[in-house]
């Protein structure tokens, strides 16, 4: 019968686990015997430790260490849901780029590489320079006709993701940031 073995760091935490017919164990590692039982715990209950050359269950957690945890994963899925469904912009001046429009990390390295293309050149980046076409979240184009209406947009949504991340952080005070603004 085959003897089962779990390595550990110096911290105690369990890093590798070993089979004397399957995985000997490395002449490097630093081991301690385990029965079959503690192994199938080990495998099914992350959190074990070695303390004192003894196997350790992991500390249950508290009720408010589970609501915290179910409280961040809220959060989390929020701002999720909210990256996925975008920020509805609305302009003042330029109804033309009125559109709900993509903020997930894709578009959010798309628009930083746009307006740093801007501050270096001083015009839109492709053949034009004058104008910039921006697509919505269904795809449509936008024309955006001004490096200031697009630099506002940009603003708007480097802000809310901003206000997203604050949120999705729990930082005191803040809010889920309504997913629609106003521009010029």
């Amino acid at each position: 019968m085959s003897k089962k073995y779990a390595a550990f760091n110096a911290q105690g935490a369990i890093v590798a686990f070993y089979d004397s017919n399957d995985s000997p164990v490395p002449s490097s590692a630093t081991v301690i015997e385990i029965t079959d039982a503690e192994w199938q715990s080990c495998l099914s209950t992350s959190g074990y430790a070695v303390v004192d050359g003894a196997l350790v269950a992991p500390t249950p957690l508290t009720a408010a260490q589970i609501e915290a945890q179910q409280t961040a994963q809220a959060l989390a899925a929020s701002v999720q849901s909210a990256l996925a469904a975008g920020l509805t912009v609305t302009s003042t001046s330029t109804p033309a780029v009125n559109g709900a429009y993509p903020v997930d990390a894709t578009a959010q390295t798309k628009i930083t590489s746009i307006e740093l293309f801007i501050v270096k050149n001083g015009t839109f980046p492709g053949m034009s320079g004058t104008s910039l076409a921006w697509h919505d979240v269904l795809g449509a184009p936008h024309i955006f006709p001004s490096i200031a209406i697009f630099s506002e947009f940009a603003t708007a949504v480097a802000n809310y993701v901003t206000d997203l991340d604050l949120y999705g952080a729990g930082a005191s005070g803040a809010t889920l940031p309504a997913a629609s603004v106003t521009i010029s």
